[in-house]
């Protein structure tokens, strides 16, 4: 994949700074004075959209949360969830269009957090259309079956039609996969998986100086590993089915958008922070706990996973799509199996 110049359109880029580009002309005024204007674009019914949309959904939601109880509250965020998906889907259609013009060698497809806006509010409803059939109950591991499942289908689908379709980018082109014998991808795969074992331990020793110095432990979103069925579910969920979703979306997807528009540092920094920030959504907090507490708990979160990103991003750079999968594989395997030697551990005792 090679680094082509970006061609900005103003605040519709994902980091250029360059000169607006024709879809979008220098105005001046006051701020917002062309975020808020439909003049000269290439698609105005799509961004009018986004925009209403998206406003709209957001208002649903924080009626659903502090407005409402019961099923008024469920109806509230539904309503809310499926206008922000349309919201997110007209944004990325309206990039694609204005877009368009960019030299090919650069990236034309929709901004990184607008279609992650779209997975997240995507993969909200499918989980709370599925939590009200009631089929999760008491079922800890399909719950994280479903939990891993659900974002990682929509992180496909979704780079499939917005990216792929879209003309932005190529299945090859996210998966790099270095050619030559299919020896050497599987050589790329253990040097990962090499890398991603080696993280594990110094992140260990940083989250415990941390948890020491903000005096608090995040929860596990993690089923206990057991040696059943149950327990091979969970492994194949957190080991395969999860690093494969994110790899393609925040390396494949996130970063090399990125790296067209910023170049390979700030991609690899980008994507990471991003990565991270993602995944402070998997923290478990109570609404009962201190601020303080759930502010640590995010923190700690945050910081931990950075490092992660951070080798994920250098080793799909380096060696594609092979490598960034069998590191994060390798990590989560890492880490589920000593969270499950921890837990017989001090069951025997």
């Amino acid at each position: 994949m090679t680094l082509g110049p970006p061609e900005a359109d103003g605040h519709e880029g994902s980091g250029s700074t360059a000169a607006p580009g024709p879809d979008l002309a220098p105005v001046t005024g006051p701020p917002g004075t062309r975020t808020f204007s439909i003049e000269g674009r290439a698609a105005p019914g799509l961004y009018v959209s986004g925009w209403f949309l998206g406003l709209f959904g957001a208002l649903l939601i924080v009626l659903a949360f502090f407005g409402a109880s019961g099923a008024a509250a469920v109806v509230f965020a539904a309503a809310g969830l499926i206008a922000l998906v349309v919201a997110f889907s007209a944004a990325c259609g309206y990039q694609l269009v204005a877009r368009s013009s960019r030299p090919e060698a650069a990236y034309r497809g929709p901004a990184p957090l607008l279609l992650l806006g779209f997975v997240l509010a995507l993969s909200t409803l499918v989980e709370l259309g599925v939590g009200l059939t009631g089929v999760v109950d008491d079922r800890p591991t399909l719950m994280f079956l479903l939990a891993v499942l659900i974002p990682a289908s929509v992180y496909l689908t979704a780079v499939h039609v917005f990216a792929v379709r879209g003309g932005a980018l190529t299945w090859a082109g996210i998966a790099r996969l270095r050619p030559g014998p299919a020896g050497r991808r599987v050589g790329d795969w253990l040097v990962g998986a090499a890398a991603g074992i080696s993280l594990v331990l110094p992140v260990l020793i940083g989250s415990a100086v941390l948890t020491a110095i903000l005096g608090t432990v995040p929860e596990s979103s993690l089923p206990r590993l057991t040696g059943d069925v149950d327990g091979l579910a969970i492994a194949v969920g957190a080991v395969v089915i999860a690093p494969l979703g994110e790899e393609i979306f925040f390396r494949g997807f996130v970063y090399s958008a990125w790296r067209l528009d910023l170049g390979v540092v700030a991609a690899i920094r980008r994507s990471a922070i991003l990565f991270a920030a993602v995944h402070v959504l998997n923290v478990v907090v109570s609404p009962q706990d201190p601020l303080a507490s759930i502010g640590a708990q995010l923190l700690i979160q945050f910081l931990v996973i950075v490092p992660a990103g951070l080798l994920l991003a250098f080793m799909y750079e380096r060696r594609g799509l092979a490598a960034s999968l069998g590191a994060h594989m390798a990590y989560n395997g890492g880490l589920l199996l000593l969270a499950a030697l921890a837990a017989s551990s001090i069951q025997g005792t």
